[in-house]
């Protein structure tokens, strides 16, 4: 059967924006990275990082690369050592040993967020950057290895608050279940951190594995080894309620939520003499904890490999990283349910480099409002998915037919060939 295909021009109107293209670069493992810009994922084969776990990448609003991190040694876009910028007090074995935000009131200046390892005695601690030194390839200032507190777990994460340009940076005690969130505003980094006592204790048994928050900023997950656990958050206050766990025989590592903040995705791996790995999906939207641990759907298994990180990329995909593989793995369709996810290994050839555990860690959200499509073709309904870092009233679609829909992930049947200009419109609070 032959199948006409039309062609979608993708025009977006969000009503706010907290990001443009800072998230486009990513460098991470040996050597390898990824460019967005162009809306799809291209193989980057310039970066300087060689690291095993966590990572970090910045670029400017028109996706332009700043500079890059494995939370020890900073490198510049010119892919040199920044001007001071060795000696950072992270870990290349930390889960998230870095992640990098704009320094509030600022257009020049960044801080960098680092953890140490194993909840060795460096902690959680942050440098900052100033990129108008060194002619503009930027260096790192005396603001350096500024402790927080130690020790601390290796997970770390940003969100951003709603609708101000101030932040929540937040981590976990060691040996301790106490998460700290701490405020960064213009009034710099306040170091009397909001404390959360909720979950299990974090201790070298249960340190692996990375945190993540919804886009929608109202739900916070963390992979403890042999169990996920999710939390309720709020934005407002940095507080975290509402426990719940799912455990699992083998290790969990990498996690990530869909964008619509429906489904949990998960990674995880054995180790010994039998060796499996795989990428599980769970339905946070059931009614009941149990009705979501039931909803576990296996997207796919691979005896021999090891599954690490993952990452929602600004093309919607959900990136997949397994050790010392020359490929990555993604998610197509992360909003949909089970197989309908489009799981698809080894999507990405690293063009000769290789993934290791780690994939760059951004701000959450770091992305505009955006939206994907799928099934571009005449006789097949195109779907729309909406990607919406926040919190909205409404979404009003025109597909570019003269026709319109109100509904957040609508399908749309187009009648000819052609080519149509989609314009989504958000309302927000």
């Amino acid at each position: 059967m032959k199948f006409l295909c039309i062609c979608i021009f993708t025009f977006i109107l969000p009503a706010f924006l907290f990001a443009q293209n800072e998230a486009d670069i990513w460098y991470f493992g040996a050597n390898a990275g990824l460019n967005f810009n162009s809306g799809t994922a291209e193989v980057l084969l310039d970066g300087a990082l060689n690291t095993v776990e966590g990572c970090a990448t910045i670029s400017s609003s028109n996706g332009d690369l700043l500079f890059y991190t494995d939370g020890v040694t900073v490198y510049n876009r010119n892919h040199e050592v920044m001007v001071n910028g060795t000696g950072l007090n992270g870990n290349f074995s930390s889960t998230q040993s870095a992640v990098i935000l704009p320094k509030p009131g600022t257009l020049n200046s960044y801080y960098i967020f680092t953890t140490d390892a194993d909840g060795d005695a460096n902690g959680l601690q942050y440098s900052e950057i100033n990129l108008t030194l060194d002619n503009g390839l930027g260096a790192v200032t005396a603001t350096k290895n500024i402790q927080l507190y130690t020790p601390t777990s290796e997970q770390l994460i940003v969100t951003k608050k709603s609708n101000i340009d101030a932040y929540w940076v937040i981590s976990h005690k060691y040996n301790s279940d106490e998460f700290i969130a701490y405020d960064v505003t213009i009034d710099g980094v306040n170091p009397n951190p909001v404390i959360s006592a909720i979950g299990n204790e974090v201790a070298i048994s249960n340190n692996i594995g990375q945190m993540k928050m919804t886009l929608q900023r109202n739900k916070l997950a963390v992979a403890r080894t042999f169990r996920l656990e999710f939390f309720d958050f709020n934005v407002n206050t940095g507080v975290l309620s509402n426990a719940q766990e799912i455990q699992n025989p083998t290790n969990f590592y990498g996690i990530e939520f869909s964008p619509s903040g429906q489904y949990l995705y998960a990674s995880y791996f054995t180790s010994g003499f039998f060796l499996e790995g795989g990428v599980v999906q769970y339905d946070l939207f059931a009614d009941t904890i149990e009705e979501t641990i039931a909803s576990k759907h296996v997207l796919f298994e691979n005896p021999n490999e090891i599954f690490g990180a993952m990452q929602l990329a600004p093309d919607g995909n959900i990136y997949i990283t397994k050790v010392d593989s020359p490929f990555l793995d993604f998610i197509e369709a992360p909003n949909e349910a089970d197989n309908s996810a489009d799981y698809i290994p080894n999507g990405i050839n690293l063009g000769g480099r290789n993934s290791v555990f780690g994939l760059p860690s951004f701000i959450q959200p770091f992305f505009d409002a955006s939206f994907t499509s799928n099934n571009l073709c005449i006789g097949t309904e195109t779907e729309f998915t909406a990607l919406i870092p926040g919190d909205f009233n409404s979404v009003f679609w025109d597909f570019g037919d003269g026709t319109t829909s109100n509904e957040v992930n609508p399908s749309h049947s187009y009648q000819g060939l052609g080519d149509y200009s989609v314009t989504m419109t958000l309302v927000t609070p």
